[in-house]
């Protein structure tokens, strides 16, 4: 499945966290792209710091998987979650507000998928 929608409409109250009645779906990992245009790096490197995370360190306690690159145009990040409740209450009550503080010009466009495998070393 893809989701696609701008994470200031979560931060703004305008959509709600995904409420699932299946428990099994509700568990299931979420990929998620998020589109920065007209953020730098630096500012990046900044909302990483408020968040207290560092270059090569750990992800948020729920995340499984994060990087982050610049665009012709921006910024892309791309993350994996062990859920889309968890990714939600981290961007509603991180990404949106160290964002802002920065000066981020607008919310990022995000797209969202169902994982089916993760590899890693």
């Amino acid at each position: 499945m893809r989701l696609t929608r701008g994470v200031g409409q979560l931060l703004t109250g305008l959509i709600s966290p995904i409420d699932l009645d299946d428990q099994t779906e509700a568990a299931l990992a979420i990929g998620v792209i998020l589109e920065f245009p007209g953020t730098t790096l630096d500012q990046y490197d900044q909302v990483l710091g408020k968040m207290g995370l560092a270059h090569d360190g750990k992800s948020a306690s729920d995340g499984r998987f994060h990087w982050c690159a610049a665009t012709d145009d921006g910024l892309r990040v791309v993350d994996v979650w062990k859920s889309r409740a968890e990714f939600d209450r981290f961007a509603a009550g991180q990404i949106g507000s160290f964002s802002q503080a920065v000066g981020f010009p607008g919310p990022p466009q995000m797209t969202f998928y169902d994982v089916h495998n993760t590899l890693s070393e």
